[in-house]
């Protein structure tokens, strides 16, 4: 992702509409993606995405210009070290907390989760008791999921080389590459155009 000038930002905060707009796509397929990775759900997901991107809108006003936009718009421990893997310090001072503090609040989050994905997911552990192959032939016939591709998944690494890589690594190292495993994940609609034709006539 390319970064947004503080500029830019200066000038969306001034009412300017094209730098509101560079703004906004500036950050809308990060945001898309990360939604995508925490709920898994393309529809969640684009909910998501869309509420983001419009908090982020509305509270531009907030935004002080101490630290990158970008990190401004992304706050959470975990998500900050593991997904979009900030050096320690810029994520220490988004949180702002020392960067003592932060790395141990970093590494509760890391173990809660390689907790949970090595007693429930299969793909991270054979003995624990959900597994793709079993769930998801249920899912498919109750319509819980398409059985058409999603194009939303297209650069997902298929599940048997994704299962060889996670084979391969050690525990503490697993649910990153989970994490990371599902592509470009780029929004399926123009959400930035729908949310500023929304809120055109509120500015005007």
């Amino acid at each position: 992702m390319v970064g947004i000038s503080q500029i830019v930002v200066k000038r969306a905060q001034e009412g300017d509409a094209k730098a509101l707009e560079s703004l906004a796509r500036g950050v809308e397929d990060q945001i898309h993606r990360l939604s995508m990775r925490m709920l898994a759900d393309p529809h969640s997901a684009q909910d998501a995405t869309q509420e983001i991107l419009i908090r982020v809108i509305t509270k531009l006003s907030t935004f002080e210009a101490d630290s990158k936009f970008e990190t401004w718009v992304y706050r959470a421990a975990y998500v900050l070290g593991e997904i979009f893997e900030l050096d320690h310090n810029e994520a220490a001072s988004i949180l702002q907390i020392s960067a003592a503090s932060y790395r141990k609040r970093l590494s509760r989050a890391r173990k809660s989760v390689e907790d949970f994905t090595a007693r429930t997911c299969g793909l991270a552990s054979p003995s624990a008791p959900c597994s793709c192959r079993k769930r998801l032939p249920a899912a498919l016939q109750m319509g819980r999921v398409g059985n058409v591709p999603s194009h939303q998944f297209s650069d997902a690494p298929e599940l048997a080389v994704l299962r060889k890589e996670a084979e391969a690594l050690e525990v503490d190292l697993r649910v990153a590459t989970l994490q990371r495993a599902t592509g470009t994940l780029k929004p399926p609609q123009d959400f930035t155009a729908d949310i500023l034709r929304r809120i055109e006539p509120l500015t005007n």
